[in-house]
């Protein structure tokens, strides 16, 4: 028994003997990362972004920060395959310094495989959150006189602005006005949880038939021609709304018989989505202003109407919650007119604007807050007093 235990305990050395690896001695090595932010950011450097690398065969991983120029210096590298991510929380002080927008974004960028064999350097490009999102960039509604001293009402139009920091679609965006301003209280006002509109129109798309980048725009006319030149136009009018201008119009035919209203057949027709009036033949904002909302949602013909309190009559606004609302102006005829005769609240705008002359040919236009790189970010306090000026030449597309 003592010589088989014998046989048997050398049969074992002999087997793990044989089946050992020989283990090697290897050189680690130093590893270089360079972090930028994404394109449209003011500075390309990334500084103070976490970094992890995580070997794929043993699981360990590392953590390390960028400096202030964006670099990490790793010593000591053991060769091999790595998984590379990296983070950032960018709070909003930062990120109006970055983006113009005071808004916390979150960055991350990652390498799903990266080879280490030698010391180099790699590149590690971070995407962000969106910060900012469409708004009414320009608004001209209060139309032109013609050479014989007669008003002109069609050649309005609005731009609605991508004021964020990546691309968006425009498909099923809703453009709406409230009743026209004037020197009464409007009945719905201060109802601080809804807004409340004549008439709504939804841009066409079935998702992303109409990418907007950021620092891009759609126009919407009222009437899709150039009124300077075309023979139904007016000479006198400020507007180009003609095609590679306009990027939709708001063809108006409810009865189905009226043909006043020009329809450019070159230039896509927003859905019409609510009136409550089938009277005219375009869509006549109102040459004094009006509360002029933007918002997105796909269950506009689930909202109720209802009808003005304490006014006598049977027309019935469109009631939208303010928790919809993606942007709003409320523009009103003069400066006389006082913040009780507001047509928006103040949850979506805490003030007021406006040009001041009917028939002036005049629009109000966002103001610029600050340039990134080529983007012109625009000011977005949500209160129209502070953020819109009179333009005197109305020209879409075109940053005042």
């Amino acid at each position: 028994m003592k010589n088989t235990h014998i046989l048997i305990l050398s049969g074992l050395l002999f087997l793990l003997t044989s089946c050992r690896k020989d283990y090697y001695s290897y050189d680690t090595l130093d590893y270089n990362f360079t972090v930028h932010y994404p394109e449209n950011y003011s500075t390309k450097l990334a500084s103070e972004v976490k970094v992890t690398l995580k070997n794929t065969i043993t699981g360990a991983s590392e953590e390390y920060r960028s400096d202030s120029e964006g670099r990490i210096s790793m010593t000591d590298i053991t060769p091999g395959i790595y998984t590379v991510t990296a983070s950032k929380t960018i709070n909003p002080a930062e990120a109006e310094q970055l983006v113009g927008i005071a808004e916390e974004i979150f960055c991350n960028g990652n390498i799903p495989t990266l080879r280490i064999t030698e010391a180099a350097n790699s590149t590690i490009q971070l995407t962000g959150s969106i910060a900012g999102g469409f708004v009414i960039k320009e608004f001209y509604y209060t139309g032109s006189k013609t050479p014989a001293g007669t008003n002109y009402l069609y050649d309005g139009f609005i731009e609605i602005y991508n004021n964020s920091t990546a691309l968006q679609y425009a498909d099923s965006l809703v453009v709406g006005n409230t009743k026209t301003s004037s020197n009464s209280v409007y009945g719905f006002y201060p109802d601080k949880n809804y807004v409340y509109l004549a008439q709504a129109w939804m841009v066409p798309g079935t998702g992303k038939e109409y990418p907007v980048e950021p620092g891009a725009s759609i126009v919407i006319a009222v009437t899709a021609i150039n009124h300077k030149t075309d023979p139904n136009g007016n000479p006198n009018s400020p507007t180009d709304l003609g095609k590679g201008i306009a990027d939709f119009e708001t063809y108006f035919n409810p009865t189905g018989t009226n043909i006043r209203d020009t329809d450019n057949p070159d230039v896509p027709n927003m859905i019409h989505q609510y009136y409550n009036t089938t009277a005219g033949f375009d869509w006549n904002i109102g040459i004094n202003g009006a509360g002029l909302v933007l918002f997105r949602d796909a269950s506009v013909a689930d909202f109720p109407s209802m009808t003005e309190p304490n006014v006598s009559g049977t027309t019935r606004f469109l009631q939208v919650p303010v928790s919809a609302v993606l942007d709003a102006v409320d523009c009103v005829g003069n400066s006389t007119i006082t913040m009780d005769k507001k047509r928006l609240p103040e949850t979506v705008d805490a003030g007021m604007t406006y040009v001041g002359v009917a028939n002036s040919g005049r629009s109000v236009i966002r103001k610029v807050k600050s340039t990134i790189g080529q983007r012109a970010v625009l000011m977005d306090t949500n209160n129209s007093s502070e953020d819109f000026e009179v333009n005197n030449n109305p020209t879409p597309r075109k940053i005042k």
